[in-house]
């Protein structure tokens, strides 16, 4: 019986190689399935997830809509408002010019030194200089400014009126007698309403503002409608990271299904290098279980089996390529499924973001319910101040009017006193010519007969004429009647013409006349 020949040691090797190289490629090929069974698996996890993620921004984008709204209400109410106010401090400075243009008028108006004493409690409208340290001077107190039309005045009085009558400059105005500080009284309380309300307001002016940085704040928190993000492995072996990274990413579902594609495509090629590297093993083990038995190979046979052999480590290379591919992919998914859970975890802290909005937005809301209130509780105190500030500036015009009357009427109960005085020095001379004439026709009478009467008849013959005066009536005393200057009576007369009810024509030295402004009739 012969004994077989022992076989080749170079096909016992190529055979081991073969048998190395099989497993080994079962064993990724293993592995990749399981890679690719998880793949799947991940796949449908993250499609979830970001369903619930898209679910979630769109719910949260909703409530953003709604808040961005409740600030849009809130800075139209406000602007509301203050529309109202501006309104009303548009009022306040026309009626604060008006009355600071009267005042201006008062302070122009100079008054003569004969018309005043002292302007303490000389005026219904008060005075400035009302203190009583002020009032303690050498000029008398509670002295009105018509007692020069009623009565007489000192001559000490007198006698300093001369000398400020010379210098205008020391000469009193009509704002003299105004209290100023009864008025930045009122124009205080007036700012102070104001300051008051612009506090008010200012509490609720950073709503609006507040509510959409919290927006934008929870906007830039939720997660963008990505792409999965991409692995630092190439999908293929001839793609780098760079230019993987530069593709355009689209959306997820079809990232997804290009991933399970591309795994697809791998596991489809590490099967068919499986295939052949079985096919290759049974070629090495049925070659080397026909060299057992006898079978004799030529160098060819040698040859092709050496070369297919040195071939193995190129295809396993391959499949550790893809199997490396696959690997990638897989970590692909993972890190996306990690990534939008952790968008899904976030989604939480945004509703919980989202609540407290709502509990700010509550309390500004009824804050501003608050503050529209009591603006409308405010206005009307301050168009009260409004009505005051008019209401000073009629007062200071009539003021400013009356006075202007005041000189006319003095200058005509000047001219009526010099009337009468004119007709009361002529009777008296006219008098006391008759006196003089009576007296002395009396005389020659009594020279002429006297001598030849009975001295005891007619005994009056001898009684003189009676001396007639003309004085003012029981309790009364002469009139004294400041004289008011020509200019001022001239400035007096445009102020009048200006009233147009009344023409004042003024004849230095002269006449004064005053008729209504008729159309057509001369003045005379």
């Amino acid at each position: 019986m012969s004994t077989p020949a022992s076989p080749r040691p170079d096909l016992l090797s190529l055979t081991v190689q073969s048998k190395k190289a099989l497993a080994h490629g079962q064993h990724l090929c293993s592995l990749a399935s399981s890679l690719s069974t998880h793949s799947a698996q991940c796949a449908l996890d993250v499609l979830a997830l970001r369903a619930k993620v898209s679910s979630m921004s769109d719910a949260v984008l909703g409530q953003l809509k709604l808040a961005a709204s409740v600030a849009k209400s809130i800075e139209f109410k406000r602007g509301q408002l203050e529309i109202q106010v501006k309104e009303w401090d548009v009022e306040r400075t026309k009626h604060i010019e008006e009355l600071d243009d009267i005042l201006d008028s008062l302070g122009s108006r100079i008054i003569p030194p004969d018309f005043h004493l002292d302007p303490t409690d000389l005026s219904p409208f008060g005075s400035q200089h009302s203190s009583p340290s002020s009032s303690g001077g050498g000029e008398q107190a509670g002295y009105s400014p018509t007692i020069t039309i009623r009565g007489d005045i000192s001559s000490h009085s007198r006698k300093k009126r001369d000398e400020l009558r010379e210098d205008r400059s020391k000469w009193k105005t009509l704002r003299d007698f105004v209290d100023e500080r009864a008025i930045e009284d009122t124009l205080e309380g007036l700012e102070n309403d104001r300051m008051e309300l612009e506090d008010v307001m200012d509490s609720t002016a950073d709503y609006a503002h507040t509510i959409t940085t919290h927006i934008s704040t929870i906007i830039s928190s939720l997660p963008p409608s990505s792409s999965i993000p991409s692995s630092s492995l190439p999908l293929s072996p001839t793609s780098p990271p760079s230019s993987q990274a530069q593709t355009s990413r689209p959306e997820a579902q079809e990232q997804i299904q290009q991933i399970l594609e591309s795994q697809h495509a791998s596991s489809t090629t590490m099967a068919r290098h499986l295939e052949s590297l079985a096919a290759h093993f049974e070629q090495m083990s049925n070659a080397l279980r026909e060299s057992e038995e006898g079978e004799v190979f030529g160098e060819e046979d040698f040859l092709e089996m050496n070369r297919d052999t040195e071939e193995l480590p190129a295809i396993i290379s391959e499949l550790e390529e893809d199997y490396a591919s696959i690997e990638g992919l897989y970590e692909r998914l993972t890190k996306a499924k990690t990534i939008v859970q952790e968008q899904v975890n976030g989604h939480r802290q945004t509703l919980d973001d989202l609540d407290e909005l709502g509990e700010i937005m509550g309390a500004m809301l009824h804050r501003q319910q608050l503050v529209e209130s009591e603006t409308q509780t405010r206005l009307p105190p301050l168009q009260i101040h409004l009505l005051t500030l008019s209401s000073l500036h009629s007062h200071f015009s009539s003021y400013l009017q009356a006075y202007n009357r005041l000189l006319i009427e003095v200058e005509r109960r000047r001219r009526y006193r010099d009337v009468v005085g004119r007709i009361v020095e002529g009777m008296k001379g006219q008098l006391d010519e008759m006196f003089e004439e009576e007296s002395q026709t009396r005389t020659r009478f009594n020279e002429d007969h006297d001598t030849h009467l009975p001295p005891d008849l007619c005994l009056y013959l001898t009684v003189p004429p009676t001396r007639w005066d003309i004085v003012p009536a029981e309790g009364e005393e002469v009139e004294v009647v400041p004289e008011v200057e020509y200019d001022l009576l001239v400035e007096v007369n445009f102020f009048i013409l200006g009233m147009r009810d009344v023409l004042v024509v003024v004849v230095p030295n002269n006449w004064l006349w005053l008729h209504p402004n008729t159309r057509g009739r001369d003045g005379r």
